[in-house]
């Protein structure tokens, strides 16, 4: 099984809890230190103890092979000191079934309170997923209560995924009490594993939220290099809001962020177009180097869409990788579609290229639909037999498929290019011959 994360493990937990709790609520048998026996759905006392320990009542006998509350009470005090006597008397009380959540849920219950029985009693549960969730109940309290004990514990005690997961788990509880030296001491005694460059990594996003000055200098301080990328990049992907231009300006000329630059640039490009204007922006393109200036247009075509889609348009157009300019143009139609589809429509029109125009037509379509089903069959019918009313018809087919089947094979029915009419035929469950 895949090592779980601290999300899904705290999931399993919750199902974890509801399905041990039975092992406690449906019958009664007899527990170490007590005699219990079953008589009309309640227990009483045997008033021959004798008789019930010479011949203990099997799980296999009883009618649902669970353990009382009484009796549960008394198991918890037998396994605080004694794993084995607890888990002898489980295996003979309880069904096969039961046997394993019945021991999982008293080693948590144990363990939750005496963190120092934690691995002698995870080694008694034979499912693997079932110690794993196990393990996530115990951690649970302790993350809370006592992060520091925790991660000594891991340390010394624990070792491959359950080490990391409860130092994971530590490194997670100081970072919500921000307490970051203790976060990052902690993260750094972790074995080296891709698990440890993850929490470094959040470490720094959650040092950089609180403060910025002193994450930058403990994540440039870090040794290992793939440690100190991922804190770095952790912390530049979290910038580009308000505030930040005169850290993002002096890290863009700090020498140790070099294999980072591109991407700095890229942040403070949009945010000096918002802040001096999408002009001064484009001007300032000319002071950065030319590895950066593609990344960075991007940025000036995501500010500019919104004010002058004219020059958004014609930044794109200059793009020279495709893929960064398919991205531009994209952002531009889904930013005019937004406000005002019929605009966009016009913009489209105004492409240089048939392809742009089937592309951005296809986007259009898709965010209109959405908004307006009935104005954007209104604009396809105005448009001419072709490649763009065929690209525009095969997204307003595929909108209608679940809300109007019949209108959307109607629809298809009307694409003049005979292999794309097969085709979203096809998705309807229709077969077309060719003719």
């Amino acid at each position: 099984m895949k090592p779980m994360s601290l999300i899904r493990c705290r999931i399993s937990v919750i199902l974890l809890c509801g399905l041990l709790a039975g092992c406690k609520e449906r019958t009664a048998t007899t527990a170490p230190g007590g005699h219990f026996s079953k008589d009309a759905g309640n227990t009483k006392a045997v008033t021959n103890p004798a008789e019930t320990a010479s011949s203990p009542q099997r799980a296999d006998d009883a009618p649902n092979g669970a353990i009382s509350r009484a009796d549960w009470a008394r198991l918890v005090g037998v396994a605080k000191k004694d794993w084995g006597s607890a888990v002898d008397w489980i295996e003979k009380h309880v069904s096969a079934k039961e046997r394993d959540p019945a021991v999982a849920r008293l080693v948590a219950e144990v363990c939750g309170n005496d963190l120092d029985r934690t691995e002698e009693g995870l080694s008694l549960i034979r499912s693997s997923e079932l110690r794993e969730d196990t393990f996530g109940l115990i951690l649970l309290p302790w993350e809370k209560s006592n992060p520091q004990r925790l991660a000594k514990y891991a340390e010394m005690h624990l070792k491959g995924r359950e080490k990391n997961q409860a130092m994971s788990a530590a490194v997670h509880q100081f970072c919500r009490l921000k307490d970051f030296e203790a976060a990052a001491g902690i993260a750094e005694r972790m074995p080296y594993s891709d698990a440890r460059t993850s929490e470094v990594g959040k470490v720094a996003l959650q040092r950089m939220l609180s403060d910025s000055p002193s994450a930058l200098a403990w994540a440039k301080g870090l040794e290992l290099p793939e440690e100190r990328n991922r804190a770095l990049t952790s912390i530049v992907q979290i910038t580009g809001g308000k505030g930040d231009r005169k850290m993002l300006e002096s890290l863009s000329g700090d020498a140790s962020m070099s294999s980072f630059k591109d991407d700095i640039l890229r942040r403070l490009a949009g945010i000096v177009a918002k802040e001096d204007g999408v002009k001064q922006a484009v001007q300032w393109l000319d002071t950065i180097p030319e590895s950066a200036k593609p990344s960075a247009t991007v940025s000036i075509i995501g500010v500019a869409m919104k004010t002058d889609p004219e020059l958004a348009t014609v930044l794109a157009l200059g793009l020279k990788d495709q893929r960064q300019q398919d991205t531009a143009l994209s952002q531009i139609v889904g930013g005019l579609a937004g406000s005002d589809p019929k605009k966009a429509a016009d913009w489209i029109t105004r492409l240089p290229k048939d392809d742009m125009k089937a592309e951005a037509v296809s986007r259009l379509t898709m965010y209109w639909y959405d908004t307006d089903s009935i104005g954007v069959s209104e604009w396809i019918n105005t448009l001419p037999k072709g490649l763009i009313r065929d690209t525009a018809v095969v997204q307003l087919a595929r909108g209608l498929k679940n809300t109007d089947r019949q209108a959307g094979v109607d629809a298809a029915m009307t694409i003049s290019d005979l292999k794309q009419r097969q085709d979203v035929l096809r998705e309807f469950g229709i077969q077309q011959k060719s003719q």
